[in-house]
């Protein structure tokens, strides 16, 4: 019958609304839902500079009885060199005030010393080359209810994937080790768009490696200091947002 009909048409039509509706509440949650309970929360960039302290090389080693021609004295010490790193932060808990962030990054520096040959009274160089690639885990806490909306704090720890040249004149010895790091950070994030953050943060290294010389001495050699870093982050969907 013609009510009837009318009657399916309308349940019909009841049917591909809810269908509307439903297919629009799922639109609302995370794309990146990980096992237990994790959510992708950022993937960034980080370019800055990096000052370890290397105190033996800069202060010890030219003037050392492990110096192969003591005095030599250092020309060119080790200094604040350019960084870059990449990281990926993972949310911890509902609220997304918890993270941890996966990275990874590369730095080199050089320094320099000069003097005379003991035995042939010729002046000579030495360059000491580092490339090193740190690997580091943090977890960060947002400050924004205590402090200022988008600064947060956090620590660290990780290693440092280290590969060091020395040459003097044109004789070269490399070597390559690890050196277990740690580090306290202060960041703030500043959004730009819904999907895109600018943000700089300050992380304080602590730790170093152990170095055998030629003598077969080993020296502790610092890796502590500074790192200054701008940040552009990549934002993930949440289910806060």
């Amino acid at each position: 019958t013609a009510v009837e009909d009318l009657e399916d048409e309308i349940d019909e039509a009841f049917l591909e609304e809810e269908g509307f509706e439903e297919e629009t509440d799922l639109g609302g949650e995370s794309w990146f839902k990980l096992p237990g309970g994790l959510s992708l929360r950022s993937a960034g960039v980080n370019l800055g500079f990096y000052k370890p302290s290397m105190a033996y090389w800069n202060d010890s080693y030219g003037s050392s009885a492990q110096h192969p021609n003591t005095p030599w004295t250092v020309s060119s010490a080790f200094g604040m060199s350019f960084l870059f790193q990449a990281g990926m932060r993972l949310n911890l808990n509902a609220e997304n005030t918890l993270w941890t962030e996966l990275g990874l990054g590369f730095w080199s520096g050089s320094s320099e010393l000069k003097g005379t040959y003991a035995e042939l009274g010729t002046n000579g160089t030495e360059k000491i080359e580092y490339s090193i690639m740190p690997i580091n885990i943090s977890v960060g806490y947002s400050l924004s209810d205590l402090l200022l909306s988008g600064m947060y704090a956090g620590a660290g720890l990780g290693a440092n994937k280290i590969t060091m040249t020395q040459t003097q004149d044109s004789d070269s010895i490399e070597s390559t080790g690890f050196g277990t790091m740690y580090h306290l950070l202060v960041g703030y994030d500043y959004p730009l768009t819904d999907q895109l953050s600018l943000g700089a943060e300050l992380q304080i290294a602590l730790g170093g490696h152990k170095h055998v010389l030629a003598s077969q001495t080993t020296e502790d050699i610092s890796l502590t200091g500074p790192k200054i870093l701008l940040q552009l982050n990549y934002l993930f969907q949440t289910d806060n947002d």
